[in-house]
Formats: structure tokens, C-alpha cells, sequence
């Protein structure tokens, strides 16, 4: 495989922080019980703390499985199974600029003092790229790789466009 390009349509998203929920056990009637009681919901009686229940922020989930299906979609339009060796991966992420501050074309831009937004230009506010590179990881597990410590090399990098995208080109190394 030389190269396999795939893109994420919409405004790329950062991978949030799991949430959790603590988990207690009912002192009279010994069920479990989630959530921030002070007693026991079903009997009234005290409650004794068991443990914290993480589980991942909905929105990112949906995300991940966007990624997913679009890498699945990439691979079988150019025939590859799951990849299990070196990898290297180039990721874009394009943020759409504000009507506000995006520049016209054809607009006059006051030489270096232009505060508008041009295409291309950087991206330097959240969310940030550490996050946004993690929810395309997280996202190809178990469908373009096995898992992501196949990947070796990596570069990727936020500016403004347009529109909202995730742009990936994904090589093997051999």
C-alpha cells in the first residue's frame, strides 16, 4: 500500500476526559447504588462508598465511531484488511473560520497588521492538537490497526479553512 488518504467530514473533536459516577452499597438492603445519594433510594438507609465508575463523554464516542466508519469505508474502497505493522500517519485537522474573521478574497489586507483569518493560517486556540490527535487514534483502534502502538511516526498540525474536516494520510513503513 503506498498510501491510504481518508477524510473525516465535520468539525474535527477533541477526545474529553472519561467521566465518572461514584458506585455505593446500601447498608440495610445491600443494593448497589450510582449516583450522588446521601441514602439510600430504595430503603432510606446509609449508603458505603464502593468505588468510582468511569465511563467516556458520549459525544466523543459518537465522533470516534465516525472516525471509525470512515476509515472503513477508505480501506475497503482501496482494498486493505487491518494493518499490523509500522505505520506513519499525517493528520490535518481544518477548522472553519467565523464569518467575522475570516478575510474576502479580494479583500485589501493591510500588510502584516491583518487581523482577519486567511486559509491555511494556523490554528492556535482550543481545542488543542494533543486531544484532537487522540480521537483519531482512539477512533481507528480495531479497524485500520489492532491497536495504535503500531504507529511510529506521526506529525499532525490545526489551521483554518473553510469548512471542517479531518484530513488523514496513512503510509506503512517497510
Amino acid at each position: 500500500m503506498a498510501q491510504l488518504l481518508v477524510t473525516i467530514p465535520g468539525v474535527p473533536l477533541a477526545k474529553k476526559r472519561h467521566r465518572s459516577v461514584p458506585m455505593h452499597q446500601c447498608l440495610g438492603c445491600h443494593k448497589t447504588v450510582q449516583g450522588m445519594y446521601s441514602v439510600c433510594p430504595t430503603c432510606g438507609g446509609g449508603l458505603r462508598f464502593l468505588k468510582n465508575i468511569s465511563y467516556p463523554d458520549s459525544e466523543s464516542v459518537r465522533y470516534e465511531n465516525l472516525v471509525a466508519y470512515s476509515l472503513r469505508q477508505a480501506m475497503d474502497k482501496a482494498g486493505i484488511q487491518m494493518l499490523n505493522s509500522g505505520l506513519k500517519m499525517r493528520l490535518t485537522f481544518l477548522f472553519p473560520m467565523p464569518d467575522s474573521r475570516q478575510h474576502r478574497p479580494g479583500a485589501p489586507c493591510p500588510g502584516n497588521g491583518c487581523k482577519k483569518l486567511h486559509t491555511g493560517d494556523s490554528h492556535t486556540q482550543r481545542p488543542d492538537l494533543d486531544n484532537c490527535i487522540k480521537s483519531i487514534l482512539d477512533g481507528g483502534n480495531g479497524v485500520l490497526y489492532a491497536d495504535d502502538d503500531v504507529i511510529c511516526e506521526l506529525s499532525a498540525r490545526k489551521i483554518w479553512a473553510s469548512e471542517g474536516k479531518t484530513e488523514i494520510i496513512v503510509e506503512t513503513l517497510s
